[in-house]
């Protein structure tokens, strides 16, 4: 069967290509060109719509982001090869870095995990810029025109009923506060997955919500939510409608959470709506002292010192050894 191909969205990624961690990060031009001619050759299927930057927290640099892998993935858009550049990766100061030293326009869309859910919305309510700033990562992108996408609803693996996986980089202290929220959740007979993917999608300021899913289950609960999450615009004409700047800067999310849980209450069953309350309460639920000390996420330029401080020559050696891979012109027109 022939697909029409105006009718795929197809992504793929540069960055981060092995698991062996001397090969698993290059952010070099020469092979940002050749990982996006593999891409084509490997698909066959003329273009990419997004190229996206992956986990740039792991470049040796932000200067060879910006000197190096920035421009290689301008040059594959302005020989038709992706139509589109986006971004993807955790630490939203560092997203926000790199589009600002970057220019407006040069990226169209950007991807963070982990920064809008039950107990982060960092995304709403982290000051970004100067001290003085009030501007969240959302606002950012919205006077920006950055297409904004948000993954990782259930905070990958934390806001569920079993235990997150092992390598997961939150803190204890956050781990055993998601921990209190599934307890309060079971014991109202609640599911707090989809009570999480349905505060993940009330948010009209995020255009796109990504959720991992591993089996039919899980899809199956994705498809009931996201039922269910529509019936607020169509069944409830005088619904309370955030505004796509709703800004929870000035007192950290307070005002954002209230009005969270205003926009679902009409589509969530009493048990939701009081499990949902107690969550969200800023003085007495599992996340309030976490939202007071501004610890509800976890640091992903840590992870990423951390990651390179095991790695034999760490940042300055790898960073060299991307720089001399090869020149800008072999990169482009050879065909290895």
């Amino acid at each position: 069967m022939e697909l029409d191909r105006s009718k795929l969205i197809i992504n793929t990624k540069i960055g981060r290509y092995d698991s062996d961690p001397l090969k698993q990060f290059d952010f070099s031009y020469a092979m940002t060109i050749r990982s996006v001619k593999r891409s084509l050759d490997r698909m066959g299927c003329g273009y990419i719509d997004v190229l996206q930057l992956h986990d740039p927290e792991f470049s040796p640099s932000i200067e060879l982001i910006l000197q190096e892998t920035i421009p290689a993935m301008i040059e594959c858009k302005k020989r038709g090869w992706v139509k589109a550049l986006g971004m993807t990766g955790y630490p939203l100061e560092l997203h926000y870095d790199i589009l600002t030293r970057a220019g407006k326009g040069t990226f169209d869309q950007t991807l963070t995990y982990g920064h809008f859910n039950l107990h982060n919305q960092n995304l709403c309510t982290l000051a970004l810029g100067n001290n003085d700033s009030t501007m969240s990562f959302m606002e950012y992108c919205q006077v920006s025109s950055v297409a904004l996408m948000a993954a990782a609803p259930l905070s990958m693996g934390l806001l569920t009923h079993n235990s997150p996986p092992f390598w997961h980089p939150a803190s204890e202290t956050l781990k055993t506060a998601c921990k209190h929220a599934a307890e309060i959740a079971k014991k109202n007979n609640v599911d707090l997955p989809m009570l999480a993917i349905l505060f993940a999608l009330a948010h009209d300021g995020i255009s796109c919500t990504l959720l991992g899913m591993g089996c039919q289950r899980d899809l199956d609960s994705a498809i009931i939510a996201v039922e269910r999450y529509r019936a607020i615009h169509a069944g409830h004409d005088n619904i309370e409608t955030l505004p796509p700047t709703c800004n929870g800067v000035m007192d950290h999310g307070v005002a954002l959470r209230s009005q969270m849980q205003s926009k679902l209450n009409p589509i969530l069953t009493e048990s939701e709506k009081r499990t949902l309350a107690i969550i969200l309460d800023d003085t007495n639920g599992p996340f309030s002292d976490l939202w007071k000390e501004q610890k509800q996420s976890w640091d992903g330029l840590y992870e990423a010192d951390l990651f390179w401080s095991k790695v034999p020559g760490g940042r300055s050696e790898a960073e060299s050894k991307m720089r001399k891979s090869s020149s800008r012109t072999n990169a482009i027109t050879s065909n290895k």
